[in-house]
């Protein structure tokens, strides 16, 4: 007797925990409320920032699994493609990186930011004028994007043109303190 009251107890454990668990899911990862607007976040997107906190821990071996994941309930998605391209990167698979970033812009080819992780690789491969070409489209995407900035300085900083250095690292930190 005094087992099965035990193991009822534990069953409504469980099952109150499991609620929680649901609601806290439905709360966190359906959906997001803006500015009258409704955004539904897909199951992929779960996958999405599940693989974007792995690569802020280093474990790009986990955070590429979760994008594969994301990749398999949305095969169309740009942020599981740019994010595992991401993954790729810091593994040193560049080819691979290279390949997840064209998808990506394939997806969505507007997407700024993916063309400055193109030009991360193209520098990583010492292709500066490439990585140039890809900061600046970024930056004629969005105007506002910071990282071409930071990068751009830092290109120039190691070319020794401390002018455009100067110009461009201004721009980054104006950018960065407008948040």
């Amino acid at each position: 007797m005094k087992k099965t009251i035990v193991f009822l107890i534990f069953i409504i454990i469980a099952a109150i925990c499991g609620y929680y668990s649901y609601i806290y899911y439905l709360d966190n990862y359906k959906s997001v409320e803006t500015e009258n607007t409704i955004v539904t976040k897909s199951p992929a997107d779960f996958y999405i920032e599940k693989g974007q906190v792995k690569l802020i821990y280093s474990d790009y071996e986990g955070a590429i699994e979760n994008f594969n994941k994301a990749l398999k309930l949305d095969s169309q998605s740009s942020g599981a493609y740019s994010g595992r391209g991401e993954a790729k990167f810091e593994l040193k698979d560049y080819n691979g990186a290279m390949v997840d970033y064209q998808k990506a812009l394939e997806f969505n080819p507007e997407s700024s930011h993916v063309y400055v992780l193109i030009g991360n690789l193209k520098e990583a491969l010492n292709d500066i004028d490439s990585a140039f070409e890809n900061y600046d489209k970024a930056i004629e995407i969005n105007p506002n994007e910071k990282d071409a900035y930071f990068h751009k300085a830092i290109l120039y900083e190691d070319m020794g043109e401390i002018e455009l250095y100067s110009e461009n690292y201004k721009k980054y930190q104006s950018l960065k303190d407008e948040k």
